[in-house]
This record gives C-alpha cells, sequence and structure tokens, in this order.
C-alpha cells in the first residue's frame, strides 16, 4: 500500500462529512421540496462517502474482522431480503416514470430508478460472494463483489488493481 493511503482516506473521510454538514444546512434553509431533496440526498451521498473513506482506512491499517457463522448467516438473510424490496422499488418506480409527465418528478422519479438499481445491483453481488465466503480470502471476496457489482450495474469505472 502507498505511504500515507490511511491518512489520504480519513481526510477525504472527514471531508466529505464536512461537505455533507455544508449541504444539510443549505438544503434546510430551501422551500422549494425538489431542490431540498436533491441537495439533501447528495449530502446523503456525501455521509455514505465519508463512511466508505473511513471504512478504506481501517483496511489500509490492516484492521479487518471475520464474521462468525452466525453473522454470515444473519447478513444472507437481510440482504436477500432486501433484495427482494429493491426489486419492488425498482418496479414502482419504473412505473411511475412511465406514468408522469412532470419533469420534476421525472427527474426524482429517474434519480431515485438509477439509485435503486445500484443498489440491486451490489446487494446481488454480496449475496453471490455470501453463497462463496467459506471457499474465498478477503482479497478474493472483494475483488468478486466488485466485478460483479460493476458488471451487473452495467457501470464503466477502472477497477482495483492487481497487488502483483
Amino acid at each position: 500500500m502507498p505511504e500515507g493511503l490511511v491518512d489520504i482516506f480519513l481526510n477525504a473521510s472527514s471531508e466529505e462529512r464536512h461537505y455533507a454538514e455544508e449541504l444539510e444546512q443549505l438544503a434546510e434553509k430551501l422551500p422549494h421540496p425538489i431542490l431540498r431533496a436533491i441537495i439533501k440526498g447528495i449530502a446523503g451521498d456525501s455521509r455514505k462517502h465519508s463512511l466508505f473513506y473511513a471504512a478504506a482506512a481501517e483496511i489500509a491499517s490492516g484492521k479487518q474482522g471475520l464474521l462468525t457463522r452466525e453473522e454470515l448467516a444473519e447478513l444472507k438473510k437481510t440482504i436477500n431480503k432486501h433484495i427482494e424490496e429493491e426489486k419492488k422499488m425498482i418496479e414502482l418506480a419504473t412505473r411511475l416514470l412511465e406514468e408522469t409527465s412532470d419533469p420534476r418528478l421525472a427527474l426524482l422519479l429517474e434519480a431515485i430508478l438509477e439509485d435503486e438499481k445500484r443498489h440491486h445491483a451490489l446487494l446481488v453481488a454480496l449475496a453471490k460472494q455470501v453463497e462463496r465466503m467459506e471457499t474465498l480470502d478477503e482479497d478474493e471476496f472483494w475483488k468478486e463483489v466488485w466485478s460483479e457489482s460493476m458488471r451487473a450495474s452495467k457501470h464503466r469505472v477502472t477497477g482495483p488493481r492487481s497487488r502483483e
């Protein structure tokens, strides 16, 4: 791992958290429901990014825990439940998007639909990998999760680099 990577991740986490707080304050001042929702949604994404950077810092520092059989079973059960919930929400957002002629609602519904598709793809990838966890080591597990989620959501981004 490159030197200083933990600090870079921690700083990015802090910056994202600060950015989220600023956006949340702005959103509270906005009287328009769509603008308020969009700004709060972006703030929520920044909070999520802060959590992701903090997790990356833990991984880069060598901290990572293994799941017990019980935790693995609970994870599998919860993921499978939420896969079904995401499917329902994708269907709902798709139907509502097809039925609306209001461009403001279409903007919100399209954003919801794209998020739901990403969530579904990530949950499906996690579910597949949870099934394989007994046979994969940690690095293989996360490379597979990343690869599957990108394939499933059809995002084109640069993947994790080989550690060779």
